[in-house]
C-alpha cells in the first residue's frame, strides 16, 4: 500500500508537470510560429526536411518500391517523385486542418494580425502570425491540386475534402462559430442574389457543385439571405476579413479562393466565384446589421479601405483569371442551322454552346443590383450580345472611376451612369495612396498589368491560329477557325477600346499606354493575316462575325487607338516634377510607328478584298468594306536638314573628317592651278532648318519600295556632301581673301 501511494504520488506528479509544460508550449507564440513554419517549409518543399533520410519517413524513402512489384511504365525517378507527391499530399490532408485552425484563433488576437501596430506590420520582413498560418494553409491547398497522375480521387475532390475537414476542425476549437459555418452551404441569397442555380447545374459534375457549395462560406459577399420566414445579413470569411481592414489576411483569403476554385472544371462557376469575390469589396453602412463567420470585433478606427487596396488589388487579378480573362467576352459563332447571329440563341442553348468550347456565360443575378438593369438593357439592344465577362466589367469600372481623356472626348457617344458600372475593388484601388514623389499608386499599375496580360494572352492565341493553322485548311473548316480568331479580335478590341481611353491616367511615366501601343500593333499585324487569308471567298469579309468586328474597330478601337498616339505624344514629365528620359521617349516612338505602319497594312489589305469583290459584282460589299477603312491621323513626320546632317556627322565618325581634308586639299590645288579663287557651283540655301515634309503616300512608298528608299538616301547624301563641299570651299575663298 505504501509503495501504491508512492507510485500514485508520482504520477500525478509528472502529470501535473506534463500539463503544466503543455499549458506553456501552448501560450508560446514562438514555438507556435516555428511550428507553422516548418509545416510551411515541408509543403512548399524550400527546405531540407523534405530531402531523403531527414525527418521525413526513412524508411520509406530509403526503399521507396517496398511492397511493389511493378512501376507502370515509368522509370524509378519517376516512381520516387510520384510516391514523394502521394506523401506530400497525405501529409497536407493532416496538417491543412490544424493551420486553418492556428489562424482562426490568431484572428481574435489583434497583436497576431496585421492590424497590430496601426497596419504597419506589412513593412515588417516578419509576417503576422495569423497570416503566416493562412499562407501555409494555401500551400497545402496547391499541393494537393497539383496533377499526380491516378489518383483514387480527383482534385476538386481532394480540395473540398481539405477545406471541409478544415471548417470541421475550426468549428471543434471554436464552437460559436459552428452555426455560421454551417449556415451557408444551403442558404440561398435574397433580391438580386443568386434566385436559382438549375441553369449553373446543367452539365456539372457533383464534385464542382461539391467544392462551389464549400468555397460559399468563404467568399459570400455581405448580402440579405433568407432563414426560414426571416431575413438575416450574413457575410463570408473573406467579407468579414475586409470589414475589419485585415489586408494582408484578405490577400491570402485571395490565394485561397484562386488555388481552390482553379481545379473547377465549369467555367460558369469558375466566373461565378470570381464574381462574388468582386463584391466581398461592397460597403455596407452602419445602419445594417449583419453576422461574420468568425464574429470578429477589432477597432479599426484608425484604418479605412486605403487598408485593403493590395487585397483589392489582388482580388481583381483573381477575378480575371476566373473568368478566364477574355474568355467571358468572346462571341463564339453560333453552331450550324441554330440561328443566323449570335443574338438569336436562346439563353439556355447559348450556356451549352459556350461550354462545349470551355467559355463562360455571365449570369446577371450575380452582380449586384444596380448592374442588372443596364446589363439586361445592353443585352436586348443586341449590341454586345449578352457577355459581360469579370474584364470587361472591370474595364468598364476603371475607366468610370478614372475618367476619359481629353483627347478621347469625341470618340465616345454615350457613357452609362456610373453607378452601374462601379464596382467597389476598382475604387479602392484607385483611391490608394501612391509612393511618394508619384501621383498614381502602385496597385492601380498592377490592375492595368493584368488586363494587359489577358490582351496579350488572347492576341497570342489568335497569332498561333492565324500562322499556323489556316494555310492548309479549306472549305468548312477554314471557315469555322476564321470565325474563331475573329471573334477572339472582336473580344480583345472591345477590352482594348475601353482601357484606351483613360491609359494615361494609370501610371506615371505612360508604360501602359506603350504596352496598349504595343498590342495593337500586333493586333493589326494579325487582322492583316487574316483578311487575306479571305483571298478565295472574299465575300466571308461580310459575315455578321466580320461585320461586327469591323464596325468595332471602325467606330471605336481605331480613333481611339490615334487618340492615344497624340497623348503619348504629348506626355512629357513622369511623377512630380520629373521628365521622362530620352530612352522612354524613343522607345514609344519607335512603337508608335510600327503600329502605324501595321495599321496601314490592314487597311492595303482590306483594299485588296474589296477590288476583288468588285471585280466578282458586289458593288454593295465592295463599298462598304471600304468605309471601314479609317484614315491614318498621326503621320506628321518632320525632319529638319541641320539634325539629318548632325546624325550623318555623328555616325560618319574621324571618316567624315578624313574625307573632308582631302576635299580641302583638292580645292586648294585646283586653286593654284587656275591661278585664282575657284568659282561657286552654286548658292547656298540661306536656312539649313528649312523642314523636309513628306507626305503619307511618299513614306508608304519608300517603305515599301527598298530600291527606290536606297536611291533616295544616295540623293540626299549627294546632296550633303555637296552642302560640305560648299562649305570648305566658302573657307578657303575666305582665307585666300585675308
Amino acid at each position: 500500500p505504501q509503495g501504491t501511494e508512492t507510485n500514485d504520488t508520482v504520477y500525478q506528479q509528472m502529470k501535473e508537470s506534463s500539463s503544466a509544460s503543455w499549458k506553456r508550449l501552448v501560450e508560446d507564440f514562438q514555438f507556435r510560429r516555428f511550428l507553422v513554419e516548418k509545416s510551411l517549409h515541408l509543403i512548399t518543399g524550400q527546405s531540407a526536411i523534405i530531402r531523403a533520410g531527414h525527418r521525413l519517413d526513412t524508411l520509406l524513402l530509403q526503399y521507396p518500391n517496398m511492397g511493389f512489384d511493378e512501376h507502370d511504365g515509368c522509370t524509378d525517378d519517376e516512381y520516387d517523385a510520384k510516391m514523394m507527391q502521394s506523401h506530400l499530399i497525405a501529409a497536407s490532408l493532416q496538417l491543412g486542418p490544424l493551420l486553418f485552425t492556428e489562424f482562426c484563433s490568431c484572428s481574435y488576437n489583434q497583436s497576431h494580425t496585421s492590424l497590430h501596430g496601426s497596419g504597419k506590420a506589412s513593412s515588417s520582413c516578419e509576417l503576422p502570425l495569423a497570416t503566416l498560418a493562412l499562407k501555409a494553409f494555401v500551400a497545402c491547398i496547391r499541393r494537393i491540386a497539383i496533377d499526380i497522375g491516378q489518383h483514387s480521387l480527383s482534385k476538386a475532390k481532394r480540395v473540398s475534402t481539405l477545406i471541409h475537414f478544415a471548417v470541421h476542425k475550426a468549428s471543434s476549437c471554436l464552437p460559436t462559430t459552428k452555426d455560421r459555418w454551417d449556415f451557408f452551404p444551403t442558404s440561398t441569397m435574397t433580391g438580386a442574389g443568386e434566385k436559382d442555380t438549375h441553369d449553373i447545374k446543367e452539365g456539372v459534375s457533383n464534385e464542382d457543385m461539391e467544392l462551389r457549395r464549400v468555397l460559399k462560406a468563404v467568399i459570400s459577399p455581405i448580402v440579405p439571405y433568407r432563414n426560414g420566414d426571416k431575413v438575416v445579413w450574413r457575410g463570408g470569411l473573406l467579407s468579414e476579413l475586409v470589414a475589419h481592414c485585415m489586408d494582408m489576411e484578405a490577400t491570402e483569403c485571395c490565394d485561397l479562393l484562386e488555388s481552390a476554385a482553379s481545379v473547377i472544371e465549369d467555367p460558369d462557376i469558375r466566373q461565378q466565384m470570381g464574381v462574388y469575390l468582386l463584391r466581398c469589396w461592397d460597403y455596407v453602412g452602419p445602419e445594417v446589421t449583419w453576422t461574420g463567420i468568425l464574429g470578429l470585433e477589432h477597432d479599426c478606427s484608425y484604418s479605412g479601405s486605403q487598408n485593403c487596396s493590395k487585397s483589392a488589388s489582388k482580388a481583381l487579378e483573381v477575378a480575371i483569371a476566373l473568368g478566364g480573362h477574355l474568355d467571358g467576352d468572346t462571341p463564339i459563332p453560333p453552331p450550324p442551322k441554330a440561328a443566323d447571329s449570335f443574338d438569336d440563341l436562346p439563353r439556355e442553348t447559348l450556356c451549352r454552346h459556350r461550354k462545349m468550347f470551355g467559355l463562360p456565360l455571365s449570369r446577371f443575378t450575380d452582380w449586384p443590383e444596380n448592374h442588372i438593369d443596364h446589363m439586361e438593357r445592353i443585352a436586348k439592344s443586341g449590341n454586345e450580345a449578352g457577355l459581360f465577362g469579370n474584364l470587361q466589367k472591370i474595364s468598364q469600372a476603371l475607366l468610370s472611376q478614372l475618367g476619359i481623356g481629353a483627347n478621347f472626348e469625341g470618340t465616345f457617344k454615350k457613357q452609362p451612369p456610373r453607378t452601374s458600372v462601379e464596382i467597389s475593388c476598382v475604387q479602392i484601388v484607385a483611391s490608394a495612396a501612391p509612393p511618394t514623389g508619384f501621383l498614381v499608386p502602385r496597385e492601380l499599375g498592377s490592375t492595368a498589368n493584368y488586363i494587359f496580360q489577358s490582351i496579350d494572352a488572347s492576341l497570342s492565341d489568335v497569332e498561333f491560329v492565324v500562322q499556323k493553322m489556316l494555310s492548309p485548311l479549306r472549305g468548312v473548316d477554314l471557315e469555322l477557325v476564321q470565325n474563331f480568331a475573329c471573334c477572339r479580335l472582336f473580344g480583345a478590341s472591345k477590352i482594348i477600346g475601353t482601357v484606351t481611353a483613360c491609359a494615361e491616367e494609370v501610371d506615371d511615366v505612360g508604360s501602359f499606354a506603350a504596352l496598349l501601343l504595343r498590342s495593337c500593333k500586333r493586333f493589326y499585324g494579325i487582322h492583316a493575316k487574316l483578311v487575306l487569308s479571305h483571298a478565295e471567298k472574299p465575300r466571308g469579309l461580310i459575315s455578321t462575325t466580320n461585320r461586327r468586328l469591323l464596325t468595332e474597330m471602325n467606330e471605336r478601337m481605331t480613333p481611339r487607338i490615334m487618340s492615344l498616339l497624340l497623348t503619348v505624344q504629348e506626355k512629357s514629365n513622369a511623377g512630380d516634377g520629373k521628365l521622362l528620359a530620352d530612352s522612354k521617349i524613343e522607345s514609344q516612338g519607335r512603337i508608335a510607328a510600327q503600329l502605324v505602319f501595321e495599321k496601314e497594312m490592314s487597311d492595303t489589305a482590306l483594299l485588296k478584298m474589296s477590288a476583288k469583290l468588285k471585280a466578282m459584282g458586289f458593288e454593295g460589299e465592295k463599298a462598304w468594306l471600304e468605309k471601314q477603312v479609317v484614315a491614318s491621323v498621326s503621320r506628321d513626320f518632320r525632319i529638319k536638314r541641320n539634325e539629318i546632317k548632325a546624325a550623318r556627322e555623328r555616325e560618319g565618325g574621324s571618316s567624315r573628317k578624313k574625307v573632308k581634308k582631302e576635299k580641302a586639299a583638292g580645292s586648294r590645288k585646283r586653286k593654284e592651278t587656275n591661278g585664282g579663287a575657284p568659282k561657286k557651283k552654286k548658292a547656298r540655301k540661306e536656312d539649313e532648318n528649312e523642314e523636309l515634309v513628306h507626305d503619307d503616300d511618299e513614306q508608304n512608298t519608300s517603305i515599301q519600295d527598298d530600291e527606290s528608299m536606297s536611291n533616295d538616301e544616295e540623293m540626299e547624301e549627294g546632296s550633303l556632301q555637296d552642302d560640305d563641299e560648299d562649305d570648305d570651299e566658302n573657307e578657303l575663298t575666305d582665307t585666300d581673301d585675308e
